[in-house]
């Protein structure tokens, strides 16, 4: 029986109910799997996987490990051959945390059970992907339950679904779906984070035809989709300038912040009768 608490008022806001409810996975840990859920929506004739986006200490490590590794070896090769991909590199933590949810996906197989009828032949299982079942349920269990069930999807669509981490992974495992899914496969990265991947993988994945790609949807000024490595270092310059320029000092800084409720450079100049940075042409003297 799944406990379906944590993830109950997504299903409630999403009119998803119970018996639609096909597989929870709770494990969390940095630069490892991340909860994901797989539910049906017969009405659309589809599978969808959603992936939970930053929700825990574990998830932010895997956030901050945000190194650019190459990862070209980990695509499907006939992904990397069609779009002709020779630098493919991606965040570090992400790219973890998509190979962990990938080994769980291809331990049960029950995603590729509902969309094709029956588990992938061990042969083709990927290098890095099924664990040993070691006392749990096989992907043939599974498909006995699933039938059991009276569920069968075969040929469905597949929508994967994630924000921020979540969005992130999703985007990273569409390729590896596609490979074999025999209808659709769409992903919705919602507020992904900015520098994931390298340009050429990004054009990859764009949606050229309404049956595979990655849409992504951010909403407003949300900064995680505007953070990179690249930004982080403009911030970092940006930082260091600006208290080189201040006529505050650092105290001045923080006594300010505390008890002023407007930070805009118009109203501390109001407050201090004088420009609060100097000109950078004309850089104050040191002793």
């Amino acid at each position: 029986m799944l406990s379906l608490r944590p993830f109950a008022s997504s299903f409630q806001a999403a009119g998803v109910p119970d018996e639609n409810v096909v597989y929870v996975s709770y494990a969390n840990e940095a630069l490892g799997s991340t909860p994901y859920f797989i539910i049906l929506r017969p009405e659309r004739r589809a599978v969808c996987m959603c992936i939970r986006g930053t929700a825990s200490f574990a998830d932010l490590v895997t956030d901050l490990v945000g190194r650019p590794v190459d990862f070209k070896d980990w695509l499907p090769s006939s992904f990397v051959e069609e779009h002709n991909i020779q630098d493919a590199r991606a965040h570090a933590g992400i790219l973890a945390a998509a190979k962990a949810v990938l080994r769980d996906l291809n331990r049960h197989q029950i995603l590729h059970t509902l969309l094709t009828g029956r588990p992938k032949e061990e042969s083709s299982v990927d290098q890095d992907g099924a664990e040993p079942h070691s006392g749990r349920r096989t992907p043939e269990d599974f498909q006995r339950l699933l039938a059991e069930r009276g569920i069968d999807c075969r040929g469905w669509d597949l929508y994967v679904c994630g924000h921020s981490l979540g969005a992130a992974i999703a985007s990273l495992l569409l390729p590896h779906f596609a490979e074999w899914a025999p209808g659709k496969v769409i992903a919705w990265a919602f507020n992904p984070p900015g520098g994931l991947i390298t340009q050429e993988v990004a054009a990859a994945l764009e949606p050229r035809s309404k049956d595979v790609g990655v849409t992504s949807v951010i909403v407003g000024k949300d900064i995680i989709s505007r953070t990179s490595n690249i930004t982080f270092e403009h911030l970092q310059d940006q930082i260091v300038v600006a208290l080189a320029r201040t006529r505050l000092s650092k105290l001045g800084w923080v006594k300010f912040r505390a008890f002023c409720p407007r930070y805009e450079e118009a109203h501390l100049n109001e407050c201090f009768g004088a420009s609060l940075f100097v000109i950078l042409s004309k850089p104050r003297a040191t002793c």
